[in-house]
């Protein structure tokens, strides 16, 4: 059993994967985790859902202050890690310094803000204080710069409320750098169906937050009126604390298969981590709920002496939209085929094919029974009859 003292600096998802799995893997030694935000932490994913909708909805906690008690894991709350020192194994907080044998770097992401001369009285989403600011602005009419899966998100929970939506983003179909184009498309029009109106193609050229109602300029010269703005854009990996210290990063925080970075003891976890993918024979970073958890494991598994697996795990996500369930397998790459199973009423499932390595990437709409065999099939990387895959008759797991 390990007795090391390992610190872990971020308190969200991954880093608090790595913390309680340390313990279950039977580590013994002190485990700090450093978190900025001063509450326990708290699952992120029902912020741009539930619990915006609704206040009363709490949300779910990441262990209880009782179970973190019972872990004998150190939470360092509000508490801002400033500097590393590798060679002495020391890390700098805004209340101390603390030596470690093993750390982990879990510091997730960032929400990208618009210019200063934009920024304003603009929402953005990132913490459960964010959810409650847009909450209580009681609009009635909003404006979603972005139709990524946050903006998306806000766009179905504020329509749902009764607000009337607007969604400007400059990529041709929501979820762009998700979605495939068909499946992109359809979503669109969900969405319309529903009364949120897509400025899609569009950009940002100005912003007016002086009068009471809002004024969003966009670049086709068209302008719209709103009593909220929120934001979701986008996010970028907070990789500056291990810029500073010398590690190498990319994107994301160099590592190899296992979440070791190019320093003794150092590891990277979570969307911050970017690492050679075999299924891509590229390097990647993965911003989703269920790598957080997976590469949380690994992590804590190899820091425990367990036996680990090089990471080898498709990205799979999924969103809640306007009482449509969605869920993506694998990400988008050039000139995949696609093929279309419809089972009907809303039940649809995209398949993205390359001719030689088979199947690559899914999309699926109310049909989260098909991920399982659909992740078994791209693993398998070979060749499949399309007549089949596109016939709801035929199981998947047959093939």
């Amino acid at each position: 059993m390990s007795t090391k003292t390992v610190a872990i600096v971020g308190a969200g998802q991954a880093g608090c994967t790595v913390a309680l799995r340390l313990r279950k893997y039977g580590h013994t030694g002190p485990i700090l985790l450093f978190g900025e935000e001063a509450a326990l932490p708290y699952e992120r994913p029902p912020l741009s859902k539930a619990f915006l909708a609704a206040g009363d909805v709490p949300l779910s906690p990441i262990g209880s202050a009782a179970d973190w008690e019972a872990a004998g894991i150190r939470l360092h709350l509000g508490e801002r890690v400033e500097g590393l020192d590798m060679q002495a194994r020391r890390i700098a907080s805004s209340k101390g310094e603390y030596a470690y044998d093993d750390l982990v770097l879990a510091t997730g992401s960032r929400v990208n803000r618009l210019s200063a001369g934009m920024d304003g009285k603009v929402h953005y989403l990132r913490t459960e204080q964010d959810a409650r600011a847009i909450r209580s602005a009681a609009a009635r009419s909003a404006v979603a710069l972005g139709a990524g899966v946050i903006g998306m998100e806000l766009a179905s929970t504020l329509a749902c409320a009764g607000v009337e939506v607007t969604v400007v983003a400059p990529e041709p179909w929501p979820m762009a750098r998700i979605l495939p184009e068909p499946a992109g498309r359809h979503l669109a029009g969900l969405h319309g169906a529903a009364g949120v109106r897509m400025a899609l193609g569009e950009s940002l050229a100005s912003l007016d937050t002086h009068a009471a109602s809002m004024r969003v300029g966009l670049a086709s010269g068209r302008a719209i009126s709103a009593d909220i703005v929120v934001a979701g854009i986008g996010v970028r990996p907070n990789i500056e604390l291990a810029q500073a210290a010398g590690l190498a990063t990319g994107r994301g925080i160099r590592t190899d298969a296992f979440g070791r970075t190019g320093a003794d003891g150092v590891f990277a976890a979570g969307e911050v981590a970017q690492w050679r993918h075999p299924f891509y024979g590229a390097e990647v970073v993965f911003e989703n709920w269920t790598h957080a958890i997976a590469h949380g494991d690994l992590v804590a598994r190899v820091i425990s002496g367990q036996a680990a697996q090089p990471y080898d795990e498709l990205p799979w996500m999924w969103s809640d939209q306007l009482g449509q369930n969605i869920q993506v397998l694998g990400q988008p790459e050039p000139d995949l085929e696609w093929v279309l199973r419809d089972y009907g009423d809303g039940q649809k499932v995209w398949f993205g094919m390359d001719p030689v390595c088979g199947l690559r990437m899914v999309a699926a709409f109310n049909r989260g029974r098909d991920i399982r065999p659909c992740k078994r099939l791209c693993q398998e990387s070979r060749p499949l009859d399309r007549a089949a895959l596109a016939d709801p008759a035929v199981e998947l797991r047959v093939l």
